[in-house]
């Protein structure tokens, strides 16, 4: 099995958080920017992110950890969303691979309680073939995850 782990010492910016809209802009395509601050964990993400080469069919699993501090001081939940953080995430090991993220079809996303931030990412290779077989046979790669 092909896979490779890597840690990053910090989570990724939720989605609601990654763009400025700039109304004034003449372009359409200078409207929507990502933020400094994400461009920012972009670069710096990169440097944690091993190279891994794939077949050109082959499904990416990706399994991630995201380990942060649910709750404000108050005690109130934080306004941070662990499926919102995938986004980010997702783009910046597409880059820094080569692997189209449309190739991103499966993952197990564990959220960690954590006064210390981090995440743990594992990518899996899948072959098409394998995909293919284990969708026919109705045997899920996850077993979380039940097929229909």
């Amino acid at each position: 099995m092909n896979k490779v782990s890597f840690s990053l010492p910090f989570c990724p910016p939720s989605v609601n958080s990654l763009y400025s809209i700039h109304y004034q802009a003449v372009n359409p395509a200078d409207r929507v920017k990502l933020r400094p601050e994400c461009l920012t964990w972009k670069t710096q993400a990169k440097s944690y992110i091993p190279m891994f080469k794939v077949a050109p069919l082959s499904i990416i699993r990706i399994d991630r950890t995201y380990a942060y501090q649910w709750f404000t001081k108050k005690g109130t939940w934080a306004k941070r969303d662990s499926f919102n953080m995938d986004k980010l995430l997702f783009d910046v090991v597409s880059e820094r691979t080569g692997i189209d993220d449309r190739r991103f079809k499966a993952g197990k996303l564990i959220p960690i309680l954590s006064d210390r931030e981090y995440c743990v990412i594992t990518l899996i290779e899948i072959t098409f073939e394998e995909w293919s077989q284990e969708c026919i046979v109705g045997a899920p790669l996850l077993p979380e995850i039940q097929l229909v």
